[in-house]
């Protein structure tokens, strides 16, 4: 129940021994669970799930076996990895329960991690048209930029106590991960 790491950085494991450049290596590519089924689809031969059938429309995620295929190739192959979190009211930003309903829900906090950060920004939420509102000024309830360089892989980074995202010098990295944001918003149906 929360945007950070500590909640979000879950192992996959997947065995797939019909692909011998796998067996036995660990990676760290980005994967999210609407990753599932289009890489189980995709390690056992069948049909891309999200270009055929007739309920393609709706299917999200990537086919993660090429990382199978060559782990080190392919290790990147996902460039970002997003989730979101719910907030019930306005008037108390921090509080996260009771969960809202759909039609309820007052802030919603998206959140991109890539390779070396994990960007957050909490948006206004618009419960009758069931969206984030984007295009005021006073739309942003909040952001967060949290610095994995250097993160180990360890459940609880250090870098993810000291939100960074107002030092000038990471204008840059915040800029950039905020457009993605809004692009993953722009696409993805809630």
């Amino acid at each position: 129940m929360t945007n950070f790491e500590v909640a979000l950085r879950t192992p996959l494991i997947i065995r797939a021994p019909w692909f011998p450049k796998s067996i036995g290596v660990t990676t760290s590519v980005l994967a999210e669970a609407v990753d599932f089924y289009p890489t189980l689809a995709g390690l056992v031969g069948l049909p891309d799930p999200k270009t055929d059938g007739p309920s393609s429309a709706g299917i999200n995620g990537t086919d993660l076996t090429p990382v199978f295929v060559d782990p080190v190739a392919n290790g990147d192959l996902k460039g970002a990895a997003y989730s979101q979190f719910a907030k019930p009211h306005l008037n108390d930003p921090f509080a996260f329960w009771p969960t809202p309903l759909r039609n309820a829900t007052q802030i919603m906090g998206y959140s991109v991690r890539v390779d070396e950060w994990r960007y957050t920004c909490w948006f206004k939420f618009n419960p009758k048209l069931v969206v984030p509102m984007t295009s005021g000024a006073d739309d942003i309830i909040g952001r967060e930029l949290y610095d994995h360089r250097g993160d180990p892989g360890l459940l609880d980074w250090k870098g993810e106590h000291v939100n960074v995202a107002f030092d000038p010098a990471n204008a840059d990295v915040v800029a950039n991960l905020h457009m993605k944001i809004l692009a993953y918003i722009s696409l993805t149906p809630i």
